[in-house]
């Protein structure tokens, strides 16, 4: 299966998608406009072709690009376009699901993309929520102490793409528990500002 994905590098975690396809044997032809080289490695390695255009609002240049991955490849069976939102909700909410339901969305879409499968169970154990922080905020406790304090409920942090910046902060973390109590607790604290 040939499978072209548009800007398989933004959102920054939607990477993942790509290496998903890939352990499912799917062909993933890449398409953007960012150069290769800034790529990461795991996304480069999923890619099995990768066609930079220096526009991607240009039609003439889309259209070019996928004649060179018919030309290339043969048939493409999917393309998929973060422009036409038909992709999940974006900053990290796909990891959210994945930490809520101890699950591999991204996988489970190329499952469901190259064989017409989901098949993971899921039961969603934990409560998982995002906490975003903002540079221009003076906040009381520092990084140390948030790891000392909630470390063993903190999955996943991360410096957010700047274009989401604005909206969901500069820095994300995502908590889980089973206990809904201690991610607000989580929350109260990673935010408590001076």
């Amino acid at each position: 299966m040939n499978f072209v994905y548009l800007s398989p590098h933004f959102p920054p975690n939607y990477h993942r998608f790509c290496v998903g396809l890939r352990e499912e044997g799917v062909n993933v032809l890449g398409l953007a406009d960012a150069p290769y080289e800034s790529l990461r490695p795991e996304l480069r390695v999923a890619l099995s072709e990768y066609y930079r255009v220096d526009d991607m609002n240009s039609y003439d240049a889309l259209v070019r690009a996928l004649g060179h991955f018919t030309h290339r490849h043969g048939k493409l069976d999917g393309i998929v376009a973060l422009e036409v939102n038909l992709r999940p909700p974006g900053g990290l909410t796909t990891d959210m699901f994945n930490y809520a339901n101890d699950i591999d969305i991204y996988r489970e879409w190329a499952r469901v993309v190259a064989h017409n499968r989901f098949t993971a169970p899921w039961s969603r154990p934990y409560h998982v929520g995002y906490i975003g922080r903002k540079r221009g905020k003076r906040y009381v406790h520092g990084p140390w102490e948030i790891d000392a304090a909630f470390g063993g409920l903190i999955v996943h942090h991360e410096e957010i793409d700047s274009i989401f910046r604005a909206a969901i902060g500069d820095q994300g973390y995502l908590v889980r528990s089973k206990d809904l109590d201690e991610v607000r607790a989580a929350a109260r604290y990673i935010q408590e500002t001076a």
